[in-house]
């Protein structure tokens, strides 16, 4: 019980009672899979809520593996990552972020880079004081939104009965 076990083998681990199933497992590695039996969903629920494992079965072995919507991978020793279906192509793929940002914003950025001169710092204290005065205007309520709302879904019904209908030449 030292290694992950591949094969047709499943031990089992007797206990006395949930502390000291919950001691076990957390005392170590975080196991790839998580078999729980019991007829008792809150004490499933409990045995599940102290653990960390890849995933989790009650009342059942390897069907949590079986559905491709479903994750599948492990946790820390166990595992990094989830696979099957979506789960394999987003664990296998780097979204990565890109910002371009314009040269002609270069001489307005270039405030907030060091060294701090005092022409500097007196542009960043106006600016935060335009930030200040901004959030202590009062902001419209509720009504006015829902105003708002339903006069862009009306101007938007006749712009589109006009489109759809060739009244407008566009």
């Amino acid at each position: 019980m030292q290694e992950e076990i591949f094969g047709p083998i499943l031990p089992f681990i007797t206990v006395n009672n949930e502390q000291e199933a919950v001691q076990f497992i957390n005392a170590r590695p975080k196991p790839l899979a998580l078999y729980v039996f019991t007829s008792n969903k809150s004490l499933a629920q409990r045995i599940i809520d102290s653990t960390s494992s890849g995933s989790t079965c009650v009342n059942d072995v390897i069907f949590q593996i079986a559905p491709p919507s479903l994750p599948f991978g492990g946790v820390g020793e166990s595992g990094l990552g989830n696979y099957h279906g979506k789960y394999s192509f987003e664990t296998f793929s780097h979204s990565r972020s890109v910002v371009y940002n314009p040269t002609w914003t270069d001489p307005i950025l270039s405030q907030r880079n060091p060294p701090y001169t005092a022409s500097k710092l007196s542009n960043l204290d106006k600016l935060s004081k335009v930030h200040r005065k901004w959030f202590s205007i009062p902001r419209p309520g509720f009504w006015f939104w829902a105003f708002a709302l339903l006069a862009t879904g009306v101007a938007t019904r006749v712009i589109m009965r006009g489109v759809q209908d060739d009244r407008w030449d566009l």
